[in-house]
């Protein structure tokens, strides 16, 4: 049986939800992010990951000991954002 390829679809649509925090009785916004196409893009359990928050856009990337060159040229596209 072939192996599916998750990430092939590369645009993922999710909802912004609340979640109550009853240490201070607020709720704040909460995404939850899971699926078998996280492990395939290299976001395996206990990685670490970057979040870049601008304004209508958070980026995720994968934290290395060396950077890569998908690092090398996500930043060369974040550069363009800015």
């Amino acid at each position: 049986m072939a192996v599916k390829n998750h990430i092939k679809k590369q645009v993922r649509l999710l909802t912004v939800c609340n979640q109550h925090r009853s240490t201070r009785n607020i709720n704040v916004p909460w995404i939850q992010l899971s699926g078998l196409w996280l492990s395939e893009a290299g976001f395996v359990q206990a990685s670490r990951v970057k979040v870049r928050v601008m304004q209508d856009c958070i980026v995720l990337t994968r934290e290395f000991e060396q950077k890569s060159q998908s690092y090398h040229k996500l930043q060369e596209i974040l550069k363009t954002l800015k």
